[in-house]
């Protein structure tokens, strides 16, 4: 710490000093507006990636940044998005205005595993759908309709109503994505997969009970990103019995695309944490048939990337989005 403080005060700093050059990433963004908030500030991690320069966030941690979206700690107060189709299963969220961007979360999470990108996709003026699935807080399941493929074509029909749709999936909502992007290319403008395989192993289900320790691992910056204390994981928990979540790992034993990849037209990008134990590196190879897909794997972060390596999950998302000329 001592040399890590001696280079600190070498570094000349002033209030032009751009935010993009302080090497900051969402723990230390964190760290620094702690005080602020405690204070009172209206500050939060993610608005110090928004501004330009440090004077800028000198202001914002003085003021609170203005937003005209009322807030749930940090999380803009949604809508009640549509609901397609004779009986739907799934419940949706709308947020915003502007291109459409869905984000499907993972099993047992609610919309606000997206807390850290979706201010992001507000900011680049999109609009926001999130899925709430069957049996997941107060959303009915029924077992006899339940499949991943029938809640594929449910995502594909709301991107038919909400225009051609950017698709961003995180492990369970990768792989509705993924089903939906094959079966209904024609609705999706790009696909997004985040820890997320064409194929699992049928121990899928123990590979998950290794995530705990993962969530444990970053508890500083997850109590500063939901304002709680406590599990980490408790803040973005959907609260699935555990009878429903085995359907769910049954579901997923059973789906395998791998030999369907090659007929993926849509521009797909690939992020897999390189310490996920879910998703393993063998796992993602098969994406390598995709015609035009990037892969990108972060080290230091594993299935809970989109939380704990926010700043690169959105960095990537905006420079694949502007690649294929959407922004």
């Amino acid at each position: 710490r001592g040399s890590e403080m001696c280079i600190r005060l070498r570094v000349k700093i002033g209030p032009n000093t751009p935010v993009s050059t302080l090497g900051l990433d969402s723990l230390s963004a964190a760290r620094l507006i702690a005080p602020y908030q405690k204070a009172g500030s209206r500050i939060e991690a993610h608005d110090v990636f928004k501004v330009n320069t440090v004077a800028d966030i000198a202001s914002a941690l003085k003021k609170g940044l203005p937003t005209d979206v009322a807030r749930r700690g940090g999380f803009p107060e949604p809508v009640i998005g549509p609901r397609v189709g004779a009986d739907p299963q799934l419940r949706w969220e709308r947020l915003g205005v502007g291109a459409a961007t869905m984000l499907l979360p993972p099993m047992n999470a609610t919309a606000r595993a997206w807390a850290q990108q979706i201010p992001f996709v507000l900011e680049r003026k999109r609009s926001v759908f999130v899925p709430t699935y069957p049996g997941h807080l107060d959303v009915g399941y029924h077992k006899d309709r339940f499949s991943l493929e029938a809640l594929a074509t449910e995502v594909a029909e709301v991107a038919r109503s909400a225009g051609c749709i950017d698709l961003v999936g995180w492990s369970l909502g990768g792989v509705i994505a993924l089903l939906a992007a094959l079966e209904h290319p024609e609705k999706v403008r790009s696909l997004a997969l985040i820890d997320t395989a064409p194929k699992y192993t049928s121990d899928v289900f123990e590979r998950t009970l290794d995530l705990r320790d993962e969530l444990m691992s970053h508890k500083d910056l997850l109590e500063v990103v939901f304002n709680h204390n406590g599990e980490p994981a408790q803040p973005f928990e959907a609260r699935v019995s555990m009878e429903i979540l085995l359907d769910y790992f049954s579901a997923l034993t059973e789906y395998d695309v791998v030999d369907h990849l090659q007929s993926l037209e849509v521009p797909t990008l690939i992020l897999r944490g390189e310490t996920d134990p879910v998703v393993d590196r063998n796992m993602v190879k098969p994406f390598d048939e995709v015609p035009s897909s990037t892969l990108v794997e972060v080290p230091g972060h594993g299935h809970y990337l989109p939380l704990t390596g926010a700043r690169t999950v959105n960095r990537a998302l905006a420079d694949f989005w502007s690649d294929i000329n959407d922004d």
